[in-house]
C-alpha cells in the first residue's frame, strides 16, 4: 500500500468533511418511500423489539492473555458515552458497575485483557498517521462517524461481515446503523449494546405531565402512542393547548408549547417520515435525496406546521432549563438529556417517540444523531480474536447495560411512570433513524439551510437544493469513487 498517498488523500477528503466540524458538536410525505433511506429502521439487531430474548453464549475457545486495545476519539461527554471501559468498579454509578462487571466476566472467562485509550476529539488527523504506519498498536477504534465513513471509502476498515467469530445478526449489534452506513453491502463501522452513545443521541419528546393534565385530566398520551394516534398533527394541536395553559391572558410572554433546538429539529422531524438526506442504491452507493419529491413536500409541510410563533420556540442549548423550569409543555431533545432531569423528585415528565407523520404511517422513527461508530483498522493482525471480544462485550449488554442503562437515565420516573420504560423498549430504540448524508454522515445538511429556512415557514426550499446539487454530489463522488 502507497501509504502516503492514502494519508495525503485521506486528510484531503477529512478536510471537506470536517469543514464544520466545529457546529457539529453538539411526497406531501404520505404513501411508501420507493428509495431505501440509509438508515430506515428495520427488523432485528439491538433495535429489534422482538418478544423473544436470545442470550450471548461464551464460545469455547480461549485467548491466552490476547489484548484488545481500543482507541476512542472522545466529544465533550463523558467516557461511558463512547466504547465505556472501567478499570475499577464505581458504585456510585450503575451504569459504570453494569460496565466494569461486564468487561471483568469476559476478561476472567476468555482469558483476555480489554484496554481502552482516548484521544482529544480535537486530534482528526490521529488516526490517519496511525494506520499509515500499518503497526498493529490498536485492534479496533471508535470515531466520528463522519471519519469513519472516509476510512472506509479508503479501505482503510476492516469489513466486519468476513469476520467469523462476529454475527451482526444478533440482537446485540445495530442493525440500523449496519444498514444506514453499509457501503456496497460491506459494513466497515457499527455499534451495539456496549456503546451507550448510540442511545443517548436518540432525539425524543418530552412533556410536562403536570401541564398534560392540566389540558384535560383524561389524557393518556402513552396510550396513543399504543395506539399509533400520536400522529404530527396531534402534536401540532397540543403544542397550542400547551401554551394556552401556562399562560395567563394578558401576561408578558414567557412560556411556549413546544421548545426544541434548531440544529436537530428539522432532521429530526424530517426522519418522523422516515425521510434522510441521504440514501443507498441498490448497489449499497449513496445517492443525494434532497431532490426527491418525498423530501421536498416534507420539509415543506414542516415549514407550514412548525414556524417559530408565540407557541413555538427554537433555540439553543437552554432548551432543557426552560422545560424543567416550567416553561414549555413540550420539549425535544436527545435521551442523553435525561441525564440532567434524573434526580429531580418534584418535577414530573414523559417522554415519548417523535409522533408519526400521519397515522397511516405503520410504525414511529426516531432519528439518531449518533457521532460515534466502531471499526477495526485493517492493521489488525488478528481480527478473529478481537471479534470474539467485542462480541461478548455486545452480547453481555444487550440484557444488562441497555435496561440498567433506562433504568439510570429515567431516573426518578423510572419506579412511578413505568411507561416511559416502555416507551423506551418498545417504540424508541426500535425504531431508530439514521441518515449517511445527515448531520452525522456526509452533512449535506451544512450545504442546505433548512434549519433556517423550516423555522423562519419558508416554504419555497427547491431553489436552495438546486443550488447546491452540484456540491453535494461531490462529497458522494468523494466517497463513493474510493468504496471498496
Amino acid at each position: 500500500m502507497n501509504n502516503v498517498k492514502k494519508t495525503m488523500t485521506l486528510l484531503l477528503i477529512m478536510s471537506v468533511l470536517l469543514g464544520i466540524f466545529a457546529a457539529c458538536q453538539k411526497g406531501d410525505g404520505t404513501g411508501d418511500n420507493s428509495s431505501k433511506p440509509a438508515g430506515t429502521a428495520g427488523p432485528g439487531g439491538t433495535n429489534a423489539g422482538t418478544d423473544a430474548k436470545e442470550e450471548y453464549v461464551f464460545p469455547d475457545e480461549k485467548l491466552d492473555g490476547y489484548t484488545v486495545k481500543i482507541f476512542s476519539i472522545m466529544g465533550p461527554q463523558t467516557t461511558w458515552l463512547t466504547f465505556p471501559y472501567f478499570d475499577t468498579e464505581d458504585s456510585s454509578s450503575k451504569i459504570s458497575t453494569a460496565i466494569y462487571q461486564r468487561n471483568a466476566q469476559i476478561e476472567e472467562t476468555l482469558e483476555c485483557k480489554i484496554e481502552e485509550t482516548n484521544a482529544d476529539a480535537s486530534n482528526v488527523e490521529l488516526w490517519a498517521s496511525l494506520l499509515a504506519e500499518d503497526t498493529d498498536e490498536y485492534q479496533a477504534g471508535v470515531d466520528y462517524s463522519w471519519n469513519s465513513i472516509t476510512r472506509a471509502g479508503l479501505n482503510y476498515l476492516v469489513d466486519f461481515g468476513t469476520i467469523d467469530s462476529i454475527d451482526l445478526s444478533k440482537p446485540w449489534w445495530d442493525q440500523n446503523i449496519n444498514n444506514a452506513y453499509s457501503l456496497n453491502g460491506h459494513v466497515f463501522v457499527t455499534s451495539g449494546s456496549a456503546m451507550t452513545s448510540s442511545w443517548d443521541e436518540i432525539f425524543v419528546l418530552y412533556f410536562n405531565s403536570t401541564v398534560a393534565g392540566n389540558i384535560d385530566g383524561e389524557m393518556d398520551l402513552y396510550q396513543e402512542v399504543k395506539d399509533g394516534q400520536w400522529t404530527l398533527e396531534r402534536f401540532c394541536q397540543l403544542i397550542t393547548a400547551g401554551d394556552n395553559d401556562l399562560n395567563d391572558p394578558g401576561a408578558e410572554k414567557e412560556h411556549y408549547g413546544f421548545a426544541t433546538q434548531a440544529f436537530y429539529a428539522v432532521p429530526s422531524f424530517m426522519g418522523t417520515n422516515n425521510v434522510t438526506y441521504g440514501i443507498l442504491n441498490s448497489d449499497g452507493k449513496i445517492e443525494n435525496n434532497t431532490s426527491s419529491d418525498r423530501f421536498i413536500n416534507t420539509v415543506q409541510t414542516l415549514a407550514e406546521r412548525l414556524p417559530e410563533s408565540d407557541s413555538i420556540y427554537y433555540g439553543d442549548a437552554e432548551v432543557d432549563t426552560m422545560f424543567m423550569n416550567g416553561e414549555t409543555f413540550f420539549m425535544q431533545e436527545c435521551i442523553g438529556a435525561m441525564a440532567n432531569m434524573r434526580n429531580l423528585s418534584e418535577f414530573d415528565y414523559g417522554v415519548l417517540p417523535m409522533p408519526k407523520f400521519n397515522e397511516s404511517q405503520e410504525q414511529y422513527y426516531s432519528y439518531s444523531g449518533a457521532q460515534y461508530l466502531l471499526f477495526i483498522p485493517y492493521t489488525n493482525a488478528n481480527v478473529e480474536k478481537t471479534g470474539v471480544v467485542l462480541e461478548a462485550m455486545m452480547g453481555l449488554s444487550e440484557y444488562t447495560l441497555k435496561q440498567t442503562y433506562i433504568e439510570d437515565m429515567l431516573g426518578q420516573i423510572y419506579s412511578r411512570t413505568p411507561e416511559a420504560a416502555e416507551m423506551m423498549n418498545e417504540y424508541i430504540l426500535p425504531n431508530t433513524l439514521y441518515d449517511i448524508g445527515g448531520r452525522q454522515g456526509l452533512q449535506f445538511n451544512t450545504l442546505i439551510p433548512l434549519d433556517q429556512m423550516v423555522p423562519m415557514g419558508m416554504t419555497d426550499v427547491v431553489s436552495a437544493i438546486d443550488a447546491v446539487r452540484d456540491a453535494i454530489q461531490d462529497k458522494i463522488d468523494a466517497v463513493n469513487e474510493f468504496e471498496s
